[in-house]
């Protein structure tokens, strides 16, 4: 709990110091992370705990502090200034994957998991870390939902989002509809992006997407080169 409770911690710190570059940082790390963590996955592991004392934990989580004037602007702050973050940024989705193997081997399906797999998932979608992302959703749909039944908030929420993965990111239209049948899912924006894919309605699939949260909108980019094309 301990571990978990500084990974986030250190995550949010991160959110509160790059506050007004977070597309920017996620994206860099989104494009590195998977070199990154297949190579030096054991020093980032080695390093969260010895290298938390760099970080200040003044800011709350909650409430970060007013920008300063000169981060006000995303103009201002050259691209390599990101480079610490997105270092850190990597370290934190190491910590996390090997926070998932250790509730895995252990075979935890307690709310302490439930609540470590939400955070992975979601973390993992925005750096586009789908390594992480995907197993984590199907150990969280396919195993601990079994022995720890979801809320039915949750359970809508994480099923939407392996359905969007499905027919965006994967193109498997048919293994959606598969998804949304066995979990009985019922959402008319996700109902909706899958007949604007079927369609290539190119226009309606954008509206939709401006129309669902930030993860939802994450997953459903991976169809805006097929749904250019077909514009």
């Amino acid at each position: 709990m301990f571990y978990f409770n500084r990974i986030i911690e250190r995550y949010m710190k991160l959110c509160a110091l790059n506050r007004e570059e977070l597309d920017r940082l996620f994206a860099s790390v989104s494009s590195s992370s998977s070199a990154r963590l297949n190579s030096t996955s054991s020093p980032a592991n080695n390093n969260l705990t010895s290298s938390f004392s760099s970080l200040s934990l003044s800011l709350s989580k909650h409430a970060p502090a007013a920008p300063t004037s000169s981060t006000t602007t995303t103009d201002a702050i050259p691209r390599n200034a990101l480079t610490p973050s997105t270092k850190e940024l990597s370290t934190v989705l190491a910590a996390l994957r090997k926070l998932r193997e250790a509730i895995t081997a252990s075979a935890r399906a307690d709310a302490f998991a439930l609540r470590a797999y939400f955070f992975t998932i979601h973390v993992s979608i925005l750096c586009s870390d789908w390594s992480s992302y995907l197993p984590s959703l199907h150990t969280l749909l396919q195993h601990i939902h079994a022995r720890h039944p979801l809320s039915p908030p949750d359970l809508k929420e994480y099923v939407g989002l392996l359905i969007l993965d499905q027919a965006c990111r994967q193109s498997d239209l048919a293994l959606a509809r598969e998804t949304k049948v066995k979990y009985g899912f019922s959402d008319w924006r996700v109902e909706g992006v899958l007949r604007a894919l079927v369609r290539d309605d190119y226009v309606g699939f954008w509206r939709l997407r401006r129309g669902v949260d930030g993860y939802q909108r994450a997953v459903m980019g991976f169809a805006e080169g097929d749904e250019g094309a077909c514009a």
